[in-house]
């Protein structure tokens, strides 16, 4: 997809001094769909969970609906057992190796927040071709360490199918940072294009998803000063 406008509506940041969860779970996601024929995709979710908070199912539900066509919605569930993905349930942490135990989920430390990685995916049909598919999963718990309006989460990935065949990028950087209070930090998501289209990233307003489960529409976030899209931490 040539001058992609890459959209991470749920990006965890966290700073050196961050508290451990004991409640909603969800810290991370991302969408991301391969090619496989037409009107075939293989659709991929991608979850980061608080060791602290509740365990994930190895299934969950998404939805592929167009706005602008015929408006339908197709419902499918994705699972982790055909990802065959080696890095399903481990830890991730971009602490230091001496700060955490050997397993971190089972033993989580008490200053700092230790995440669990989930990789779903599935083969979904679409009935036609549209210029805005969107793939999108929702829930209703988030992590409470985020700040933001709402404590549900939205994520999709945009699909237009009726120029050509088309993958979606996929963002290879694990998006839990720790950045230190009042430091300079720069955040890449790392992307990586299958079709070797080029890629733009730009500062947004972030989406304010007022309805859990509904995803689209929703208002744009308010920011308190002295934050902004372009410095929202």
């Amino acid at each position: 997809m040539k001058n992609v406008f890459r959209l991470l509506l749920v990006l965890a940041v966290f700073t050196c001094f961050t508290t451990s969860t004991k409640a909603s779970h969800i810290a991370a996601a991302d969408v991301y769909y391969e090619y496989l024929s037409p009107l075939n995709y293989r659709v991929h979710l991608i979850l980061y969970r608080d060791c602290g908070g509740v365990n994930l199912s190895g299934t969950t539900f998404m939805t592929a609906i167009d706005s602008s066509c015929s408006q339908t919605s197709v419902s499918f569930t994705v699972d982790t057992t055909g990802t065959n993905d080696p890095l399903n349930g481990t830890a991730q942490h971009g602490i230091c190796p001496n700060l955490v135990s050997a397993n971190p989920c089972q033993n989580p430390p008490s200053q700092f927040d230790v995440y669990q990685y989930w990789h779903y995916a599935a083969d979904v049909t679409l009935p036609y071709a549209c210029s805005d598919w969107r793939f999108r999963w929702t829930s209703c718990c988030r992590n409470p360490n985020q700040t933001g309006p709402t404590s549900s989460t939205c994520v999709f990935a945009l699909l237009n199918n009726t120029v050509r065949p088309n993958n979606s990028t996929i963002l290879t950087a694990v998006p839990i940072p720790y950045i230190c209070v009042n430091q300079p930090f720069q955040y890449l998501n790392s992307p990586v294009d299958p079709d070797l289209d080029s890629v733009v990233f730009a500062a947004t307003t972030a989406g304010n998803n007022q309805s859990p489960f509904s995803c689209t529409p929703y208002a744009l976030a308010a920011y308190n000063a002295p934050l902004t899209p372009q410095n929202p931490v």
